[in-house]
């Protein structure tokens, strides 16, 4: 499950792509980790980091591919992979813009100017090759502005057990371990902050209720930054029981 671009429980392929060498290495999961494939040269949008609508760069970030489908507009090639950019992380920057797509060439065979527009762009041959190495209804992306950052095993067993000992906190209403772990900047997907959130939770944790938390299919992947901060993306599936609520 592991490699250098990080930890895979559930994911079949990895594509990750550096926006200064226009290149993107694809990477097939299978019981002995994460496989080199093939590397692909692209086109890819303005340097710097997508932050609005229009502004025609190439997010920096991790995104799942959502859907495989034929471009209606021949512009985009035979064949397009749609990216979930913007993530709820970029959402929660104030980033906007969307249809951030993987696709191919303009199928008349005439290069335009600008044919990227932030998207990440294949010869059409290479798309064709890249639908038969990767499973789109189970593939992540990395996109970095330049070198997109290494996992040593050590760290992804750090972060590994660091979210371990935040889901016993939780399971055992530890409320002081449980919060300790957020930052004072963070924010729910609605926006609220850790006040509104730290209140909540009291609130729940002193009921002192039994819980099971199960955490399946994790993932931890590099996430690529404009400055020197290491940040990761850890994802996983909850199952959430107690006598009050299940999810």
């Amino acid at each position: 499950y592991y490699n250098q671009y990080g930890y895979y429980e559930n994911v079949d392929s990895l594509i990750v792509c550096e926006k200064d060498r226009k290149r993107c290495e694809v990477y097939k999961n299978d019981e002995n980790g994460l496989k080199f494939i093939k590397s692909h040269d692209v086109i890819m949008g303005k340097s710097g980091d997508k932050i609005k609508r229009g502004d025609l760069k190439t997010p920096v970030g991790v995104y799942e591919v959502t859907k495989r489908f034929k471009p209606t507009d021949s512009f985009y090639g035979p064949l397009a992979f749609s990216l979930s950019y913007p993530n709820l992380y970029d959402s929660l920057r104030g980033k906007s813009g969307d249809g951030i797509w993987i696709h191919g060439k303009p199928l008349d065979g005439k290069d335009r100017e600008d044919l990227s527009k932030g998207c990440v762009v294949m010869d059409n041959d290479d798309i064709k090759i890249l639908d038969t190495e990767i499973n789109a209804k189970s593939a992540v992306t990395i996109i970095g502005e330049n070198k997109v950052p290494k996992m040593s095993r050590e760290s992804i067993a750090a972060i590994l057990s660091e979210v371990y000992r935040w889901q016993h906190a939780w399971k055992v209403n530890d409320i002081n371990t449980y919060l300790n772990f957020y930052s004072n900047e963070f924010k729910r997907a609605d926006g609220s902050g850790k006040a509104a959130f730290s209140n909540t939770k009291k609130q729940i944790f002193s009921r002192k209720e039994q819980k099971t938390i199960l955490f399946e299919n994790l993932s931890v992947a590099p996430y690529p930054m404009m400055d020197d901060r290491k940040v990761f993306r850890v994802s996983f599936d909850q199952t959430y029981k107690s006598p009050s609520f299940s999810s």
